[in-house]
Parts: structure tokens; C-alpha cells; sequence
């Protein structure tokens, strides 16, 4: 029953947002993506550190909306009982200009590496998000590692203690997909 409620939330997420309404858009009921984006000034309106909950965080200005704090505390206090504590949150909500960064330098790389301006972004939106498509933006997505990996995300973090649990315990569909070398 339990996958079954997950499965059905999953899609409720995969919703475009004009199946939703816009103009009360709520991001945790929103799936953020190039065909649904982001404006540049969008913040979450209750944004929290995560530190401030109990969260371990590589950075104390890591923050997420206040509903997914609340929701990601639950989880590591669910992974905690299973014995996992080795985890570490290294990113949170982001804010445009962030994603933006991320994404440029990203291009950058590639275009020191010959690639063309229009195969550089391409290349670079395999594996960073383009500013306004990021999930990070809506301050509903979280990067977790492990501390082994030293607070990164560098390494296998799905067959770290921390990932095999949320392989098994953390049912949305696109945590597999974050898990196996999604979008950051």
C-alpha cells in the first residue's frame, strides 16, 4: 500500500503546472522543469536553515522551505533508527543566480574543451540544471551524502550506507534517478 501511495504522488508531481493552476503555485506540488520554470525572482516564502531543525549540513546557511525541512528531519530521524547517521546535507534551496553560476561555469568547462557554445549547453544541461529548472530553486530538494565522502557529493553515494537506505526506504521515483547521477 505504501508504494502504491508513493506511486500516486509521484505522478501527482509529474503534473504540469497548467493542470494546476499557476496562479497559486506551490512548488512542492509542482514538478520544476524546463517545460515548468522558475522565474529569476522566486524565493520560497518560509525558508529555514537546516542546522536550526537538527539536520547535519556541511554549511550552516543551508536552508529548504519549512514543510521540506520538516519532511527531510523526519526522514534522517527514520534513517537514525535504522541505525544510519553518517548522513550530511550539502545543498538546499538555491537561488536563481546560484543555479546560474553552476550552470555557466559548467558551459564554460565545456567550451574550453572545444566544444560550440550551442554543444557546451546542451552537454552542461545533462548534469546541471538550467537557471529556473532547478528543483533546488523551489527550496523542496536536498543533496545528501555521506560524511565518509567528506561532505560532497563526489563518489558513489547510492551504494553508501546513506544511499542504500534511501534506496530502500525513501520511495519518490526521482530519488533513483538523483541517486544514479541526476541533474543537480
Amino acid at each position: 500500500m505504501k508504494k502504491i501511495l508513493s506511486l500516486l504522488l509521484a505522478l501527482l508531481l509529474l503534473l504540469p503546472a497548467s493542470a494546476l493552476g499557476t496562479e497559486d503555485l506551490n512548488p512542492n506540488r509542482v514538478l520544476i522543469n524546463p517545460a515548468c520554470t522558475l522565474t529569476a525572482d522566486y524565493v520560497p516564502a518560509d525558508l529555514v536553515t537546516l542546522n536550526s531543525v537538527g539536520l547535519k549540513v556541511s554549511l550552516a546557511a543551508i536552508s529548504l522551505d519549512r514543510q521540506a525541512a520538516d519532511f527531510a528531519k523526519s526522514m534522517v530521524d527514520a534513517m537514525a533508527a535504522d541505525g544510519i547517521t553518517n548522513y550530511i546535507i550539502v545543498s538546499g534551496y538555491r537561488q536563481y543566480a546560484s543555479q546560474e553560476r553552476l550552470y555557466t561555469n559548467k558551459v564554460n568547462t565545456y567550451i574550453e574543451q572545444g566544444y560550440t557554445d550551442a554543444d557546451a549547453r546542451a552537454a552542461a544541461a545533462t548534469s546541471v540544471a538550467v537557471p529556473g529548472t532547478s528543483e533546488h530553486q523551489s527550496g523542496y530538494a536536498i543533496d545528501i551524502s555521506n560524511t565518509a565522502q567528506g561532505g560532497t557529493l563526489s563518489g558513489n553515494v547510492a551504494q553508501s550506507t546513506v544511499g542504500i537506505w534511501m534506496l530502500e526506504n525513501a520511495p519518490p521515483l526521482w530519488l533513483h534517478a538523483a541517486l544514479s547521477g541526476g541533474q543537480d
